[in-house]
């Protein structure tokens, strides 16, 4: 008797589908690593492929300069774009935007003396190592582009990590 019971579960057993691992547990993530600059950034599985643009950030001081402005009046530094890999020119996808700002500039930003964005708040910090801020421009996401709510979430997890 006990024999039977042996076939009938391992027929049972072959009757029922093994659970499937969902592919957040499964898919490895993306990692974008910037030496230049000394950080990495942690990406979706579904960004593979993605693309990098560099690009230019640009500010100017708040104060109000009669004459000659001085020579920090105006101020720039990198900006890098990491564009989604689905995005197409006749269906734009959201980015994910990195500006890099020099310690300097960030405490120039901090203390209103440096403007970026006409938004009423400052660049979100992302990350720092000893020769740069990472941060979000303002409003980056007011676009409301497809996979916005994807780019949240993956700025949500902390994918940056400086070095």
């Amino acid at each position: 008797m006990p024999t039977r019971h042996i076939v009938i579960l391992a027929v049972a057993s072959a009757l029922i589908p093994a659970p499937r691992a969902s592919n957040a547990q499964t898919a490895a993530p993306v990692i974008y690593n910037n030496k230049q600059y000394g950080f990495s950034f942690t990406l979706p599985d579904s960004w593979k492929g993605y693309t990098l643009q560099t690009t230019t950030w640009e500010g100017s001081a708040s104060s109000g300069w009669t004459g000659t402005p001085p020579p920090n009046f105006f101020d720039h530094g990198p900006a890098l774009i990491i564009r989604n890999p689905q995005w197409k020119e006749t269906d734009p996808r959201e980015d994910i935007p990195i500006w890099i700002f020099t310690h300097d500039q960030w405490n120039r930003i901090q203390s209103d003396h440096l403007i970026v964005s006409a938004a009423p708040f400052p660049p979100m910090e992302l990350g720092h190592n000893k020769r740069f801020v990472f941060a979000l421009p303002p409003r980056y996401i007011n676009d409301l582009l497809t996979g916005y709510e994807e780019v949240l979430k993956i700025n949500a997890n902390h994918p940056l990590h400086p070095y």
